[in-house]
């Protein structure tokens, strides 16, 4: 099943919905309710959901659980991924010990350093290597997704250990940018973010 990257982002955020209004026990909602609450088109929810194959749906309205489970089994997002994170300073170590990865179903199994002292010191209950193990570990512990924390100038070669060791997706929080084409990476530069805010507020904002 191929499904268009911003239909995949968006099915996504319906998901993440969709999980909040189960626990908060509520049972049933529109397409336009999702696209209200998302800040989505409408049509645009009910083409995206569309994609994913015949749901039995009945009236104007989506059975909310039966919806999630829905899509949590066309884009297996009910399936465990083990993951790591490379470079352990001050994000990488906030990312290592956040408490809900476990509950979505990503499993932290390692961390990678350059910096022997702070793979020696850092007190965590996940084990930390060298990251020129990257490659030896990746394979052995069978990670798939990893999330990139080291300066913009190690970033490359980084992405290339991962890769070497058969990683299938990275999320990028570094300012370089990374050539590949063999796997699936999300890039997030937060001083980029804050220039794209500052345009839309530039450019909406009274004179």
């Amino acid at each position: 099943m191929y499904l268009p990257g911003p239909s995949i982002y968006r099915i996504c955020m319906i998901y993440n919905l969709l999980d909040d209004l189960i626990t908060e026990e509520k049972q049933l909602i529109s397409s336009s309710e999702i696209g209200n609450m998302l800040g989505i088109n409408a049509a645009s929810i009910r083409k995206d959901i569309s994609f994913l194959g015949e749901f039995d749906n009945t009236g104007a309205r989506y059975d909310i659980k039966k919806l999630h489970n829905h899509i949590s089994k066309k884009l297996k997002l009910n399936i465990e991924r083990r993951a790591c994170i490379v470079g352990i300073g001050r994000l990488g170590s906030a990312i290592l010990h956040y408490d809900l990865f476990n509950k979505y179903g990503y499993q932290i199994v390692a961390g990678f350093d350059s910096n022997v002292n702070k793979i020696e010191t850092l007190k965590t209950s996940i084990a930390l290597y060298p990251a020129y193990k990257i490659p030896e570990i990746i394979k052995e512990a069978k990670i798939e997704l990893a999330v990139l924390c080291v300066p913009g100038s190690a970033a490359q070669i980084s992405a290339d250990r991962l890769i070497q060791g058969g990683i299938k997706g990275i999320v990028n929080f570094t300012p370089g940018i990374i050539k590949n084409k063999e796997v699936f990476i999300n890039n997030i530069d937060m001083v980029k973010e804050f220039q794209v805010l500052s345009a839309m507020i530039s450019t909406t904002s009274p004179q």
